[in-house]
């Protein structure tokens, strides 16, 4: 993370100071360290690979097919990408930014806590959740926004690494299905979407 804090800022035509202030704050790099923490991923976390069982009130996930360590930052940038489904319409389906932040709030509450779960949490992401050790809910608000800023950055890797599938499923998969379009979705309007929602430290990408 450092050095790619240490890029990020070599790419800025100016506000350097500004910028390296930004990513070297303290709220940040707790975002950024929970984030990329490696863990075990599913990978294509699609509606169709979650299951809601109403007798017993459990939500289950299927189809490991793709599970991998990745980073924790991934498996949230494709769950929101894939609301979008087959037909790829980013700009009616992607969430908002509220949507997201929800969304990390309860991840985190659930893994706070479990007890078991908890264990495998880094001590300053618990203590902003729980606003301990002078950490305010002005910090947690602002390390959600981080988080949600980075889940926007690997929308744009996940976008890469589904619209590169559907390239090679184009030419070898026997089923039924215009991959060619998929892939044409994910590595242009997919990514191009992705660029509209970047922070204003990586506008030197979107040129």
């Amino acid at each position: 993370v450092d050095r790619l804090f240490e890029f990020i800022i070599s790419q800025q035509s100016d506000d350097k100071e500004i910028v390296n202030k930004q990513l070297n704050n303290n709220i940040n790099k707790i975002a950024w360290s929970f984030m990329t923490d490696l863990v075990f991923s599913h990978n294509d976390l699609l509606g169709g690979n979650i299951l809601y069982l109403s007798d017993t009130k459990e939500i289950k996930f299927v189809d490991f097919e793709y599970g991998s360590y990745n980073y924790r930052a991934f498996d949230f940038a494709n769950h929101f990408c894939e609301y979008a489904g087959f037909d790829c319409d980013w700009k009616k389906h992607f969430p908002d930014k509220d949507h997201i932040k929800q969304f990390v709030n309860d991840y985190i509450e659930a893994l706070v806590n479990n007890e078991e779960y908890c264990k495998n949490v880094n001590e300053n992401v618990i203590n902003v959740f729980k606003k301990e050790n002078n950490f305010t809910d002005k910090d947690y608000d602002e390390f959600l926004n981080n988080c949600h800023e980075i889940i926007i950055i690997f929308t744009a890797i996940d976008h890469y690494f589904w619209g590169l599938w559907g390239v090679v499923q184009s030419k070898h998969s026997p089923i039924d299905f215009d991959f060619t379009q998929y892939a044409n979705d994910r590595l242009i309007s997919g990514y191009q979407y992705s660029q509209t929602l970047l922070p204003d430290y990586l506008k030197f990408v979107k040129k």
